[in-house]
């Protein structure tokens, strides 16, 4: 058997080739054109402000080299603390350093297409419900009802292919998750989605790479 293309996109996508657990694929758009312009989604000012305080907190956790301690209290609860006074830990002078919750939309990745000719729009990933943990995670309303802000992801128009791997068969893939799902949910459950811009020189880069699982 082979991997079937997500079935999702199967209205606007021509099987190029099978390879292992791989399948590649071009897209079209249904009024026949191949030619698209590519978005990403991405934050706007309010959310940016949001975004603030969590990434700085990330930042003087993992990146920053000012003297920090870890621990994890009776709970299983994790602390991070400043230090002061490095040398003598929390016996000097300290502070825990607060993480806020990560901002849910953080977690959030859609790229979608408008055909240059009819300038329909497809929705080629989200990752609220494509893909194996978008089709088995558990998600918020909040997070599933939020209707992302987009930018051109490439500056001019190009054609598109996409690979996608999943597990070799339906039954392989039950086999592994055991999960009661029907084929189509199956085909849209992948595992890693790979997609490529082909420019007007004919040149192909991958413009996008994601694990699903």
């Amino acid at each position: 058997m082979s991997v079937p293309i997500p079935n999702y996109l199967k209205h606007i996508a021509t099987l190029d080739k099978q390879q292992g657990t791989w399948t590649h694929f071009s897209i079209k758009c249904t009024c026949g054109c191949d030619k698209f312009f590519v978005y990403q989604n991405c934050l706007n000012k309010e959310e940016k402000a949001l975004e603030k305080p969590y990434n700085d907190a990330m930042w003087e956790i993992y990146v920053s080299d000012k003297p920090r301690k870890r621990t994890v209290d009776e709970d299983g609860k994790v602390h991070y603390w400043r230090l002061f006074e490095p040398l003598k830990g929390l016996e000097g002078a300290h502070e825990e350093l607060i993480v806020p919750d990560c901002p849910f939309f953080l977690m959030i990745t859609v790229i979608k297409i408008k055909c240059v000719d009819c300038e329909k729009e497809h929705l080629i990933f989200d990752n609220r419900i494509h893909g194996y943990d978008g089709m088995t995670g558990e998600h918020t309303q909040e997070a599933l009802e939020y209707d992302p802000h987009f930018k051109l992801k490439c500056k001019d128009m190009v054609s598109l292919q996409i690979k996608i791997e999943n597990d070799e068969s339906f039954e392989e893939f039950q086999k592994n998750t055991a999960l009661e799902f029907t084929e189509d949910q199956y085909s849209d459950s992948f595992s890693w989605i790979a997609i490529y811009k082909i420019d007007q020189k004919g040149k192909k880069t991958k413009i996008f790479d994601w694990e699903t699982a």
